[in-house]
């Protein structure tokens, strides 16, 4: 589902494990990400981080933990019943409160209204930008224009406090409604024309006032078996401080208008391939022939031994560096203890290249250049490793 110029790109296989949970670094720029969390964030491979949110009325705040990491989308989404703060509503041209549908590749969505909020990630300076308090019952309900999808409307049972969308494009251009108590009408054409910009949901990282050009994500390597869980770092900013300085051998893979690279396999070549922290799992094309579980791991993939597939993603300098993905069967390799894998895999959904979900993420450290912002690698959008 592409989002303007930008792709929503989440999707959650569901399977609850147990869970750890870790805070916030010391330093200005980092935080610790947990994997599995706690409570609401206990998926296999969903990383979480904390954030504080304060009202800009009367400065009250607070942290909500377990709020998935998601490169693929743009925005900070945290369901309303957690906040407990008296935000300020965004509002259309002629004052009216947004709503906002957004619709991920799982078919699942959030709806609720656009709060204005002051948001700390981390160490770093409170900014202030609209978010989405996600509420089903906002308005009477989601507009028809959503379509019909799987909606969220709670924390808990696989689905996460919240959303924090760190992909590489500013603004989140969903659907957005101009609402009254009881109805809302889609705005038509594109909203990124017919709203103020301080009322679109858009990511707090590029309002810092440093540490704004990008993030960093960084985990270690587990045991193919799997890991109980696993901690790495979100590191905000590339090149703007002595800790985020791109290292030696860091490849730049340029990103299209929506977000997308080109991965080759097998002599094939598919254009629509995402890294994306927000899916935990690799999404393969499904014209790659691999065998589907049943029964209770329905949905993953299940070889009768693990595959290695070598793909090849295009680089800015016109190499194709090879990268090995191992696809394990699910139904051999799963343990109720463990949370975390680097070798399980669905079909990705029909129209996609290769997803390169959490599981790429282990053993790498991952560069998310943002849209028209210069790094020492280069000017996003961008991904690098």
């Amino acid at each position: 589902m592409t989002k303007g110029r930008g792709v929503v790109v989440l999707f959650l296989i569901l399977v609850i494990t147990g869970c750890g949970h870790g805070g916030n670094s010391g330093a200005r720029n980092v935080l610790t990400v947990s994997v599995p969390a706690s409570s609401s964030c206990n998926i296999l491979n969903a990383p979480c981080v904390s954030v504080t949110i304060c009202s800009p009325i009367n400065g009250s705040c607070r942290t909500i933990p377990d709020i998935l990491v998601d490169t693929g989308s743009s925005g900070l989404r945290v369901f309303s019943s957690l906040l407990n703060l008296n935000l300020l509503p965004a509002s259309d041209g002629s004052g009216l409160p947004i709503g906002e549908c957004v619709v991920y590749v799982d078919g699942s969505a959030e709806w609720g209204p656009v709060r204005i909020a002051n948001v700390i990630l981390g160490n770093e300076p409170s900014v202030t930008v609209p978010i989405q308090a996600i509420e089903s019952s906002f308005a009477g309900g989601p507009s028809p224009s959503c379509g019909t999808v799987r909606l969220l409307n709670a924390p808990g049972n696989g689905v996460t406090n919240g959303v924090l969308g760190i992909g590489i494009f500013q603004y989140d251009q969903s659907l957005y409604f101009s609402c009254t108590s009881s109805a809302c009408v889609a705005i038509n054409p594109n909203p990124l024309l017919s709203l103020p910009a301080s009322s679109f949901v858009q990511n707090p990282v590029f309002l810092l006032p440093t540490d704004n050009n990008g993030v960093i994500l960084s985990f270690p390597s587990i045991p193919d078996t799997g890991a109980r869980s696993v901690s790495g770092t979100l590191t905000l900013g590339i090149g703007t401080s002595s800790n985020n300085q791109p290292g030696n051998g860091v490849l730049l893979y340029a990103a299209t208008p929506v977000g997308a690279l080109t991965t080759v396999y097998g002599g094939t070549t598919y254009s629509s391939s995402v890294i994306d922290s927000g899916t935990n799992v690799f999404g393969i094309p499904s014209d790659i022939p691999i065998n589907i579980c049943t029964g209770v791991n329905a949905g993953f993939l299940c070889p009768a031994v693990t595959m290695v597939l070598t793909v090849a993603n295009q680089a800015s300098n016109g190499s194709e560096p090879s990268v090995a993905i191992n696809i394990a069967n699910m139904d051999n390799v799963y343990n109720s203890n463990f949370g975390v894998y680097n070798d399980i895999a669905i079909d990705s959904p029909a129209g996609w290249g290769f997803f390169f979900g959490f599981p790429f993420f282990l053993g790498r450290t991952i560069y998310f250049g943002y849209d028209q912002q210069p790094t020492p690698l280069g000017t996003g959008p961008f991904y690098a490793y």
